[in-house]
């Protein structure tokens, strides 16, 4: 019987089609607020886009988290409001949902957590996160207003063989303004979850914002955002499109 059997177990029973819907089931209950997790995001991981804003390169993984109000789900308009959002930039970044719970995870067993992917943008009004720097605040309220964590639909990891090699690129009114793959990353996936897991137990469902590459910028009521992630081949593994309103 399932009670009497650890999660691990139970989940290694699942077909891998099996754990895939599960999957889509807890991504999708994201945005009816039915599973209340952690969103976890890492600053300057892309050495061009540490340099870009003037900031010294981390040497260890430097961590914030957003609420999960902050969620754009699919398809989803980004608002801006006036007076509020005055300064507002895109950060692409590949995303990764966590498929099973673990602790002092190491680097080495990191795949086995992983669910899938997916591709997203961690919105952030620059105006108000320089601010927060220069009096050594977090960055809760730049980085974590309604709509400001918008994610694509889930990939299975299935889909990305090699995850040093994943081209992510965004174009806002068809031009590339941030193009960057997961090889040029500082801290790479599986070392981030092991970093994170130290400090707190990964559940099914925390989804990670791995990093920015160069190019972040402002953007304005009636551009259209779209970015996504490649793979090797060139293929888009996963899209999402956004328009600002």
């Amino acid at each position: 019987m399932v009670q009497n059997i650890t999660r691990r177990a139970y989940a290694a029973t699942m077909t891998s089609e099996q754990q895939f819907m599960r999957m889509e089931a807890v991504f999708q209950g994201y945005f009816s607020h039915e599973n209340q997790r952690i969103i976890a995001c890492i600053g300057r991981n892309y050495k061009a886009h540490a340099e870009e804003l003037g900031n010294a390169l981390p040497k260890e993984p430097l961590w914030f988290d957003k609420p999960m109000s902050s969620l754009l789900a699919p398809g989803a308009p980004f608002r801006m409001v006036p007076g509020l959002y005055d300064d507002i930039h895109h950060e692409l970044e590949m995303g990764v949902v966590i498929g099973m719970r673990g602790k002092d995870i190491k680097p080495e067993n990191a795949m086995h957590h992983i669910a899938g992917y997916f591709v997203g943008l961690d919105m952030t009004n620059r105006k108000l996160q320089t601010q927060n720097k220069a009096h050594c605040a977090d960055w809760t309220l730049a980085k974590g207003a309604d709509g400001m964590a918008a994610v694509s639909e889930f990939v299975h990891k299935s889909a990305v063989p090699d995850l040093a090699n994943v081209e992510i690129e965004l174009r806002i009114n068809d031009q590339v303004r941030q193009k960057g793959n997961t090889s040029l990353m500082i801290f790479d996936i599986p070392t981030q979850i092991a970093d994170l897991s130290k400090y707190m137990e990964l559940r099914e469902g925390d989804i990670i914002f791995t990093g920015t590459p160069e190019g972040v910028g402002q953007v304005f009521a009636g551009d259209r955002m779209w970015c996504a992630i490649r793979n090797a081949g060139g293929d888009d593994l996963v899209t999402l499109s956004v328009d600002v309103v």
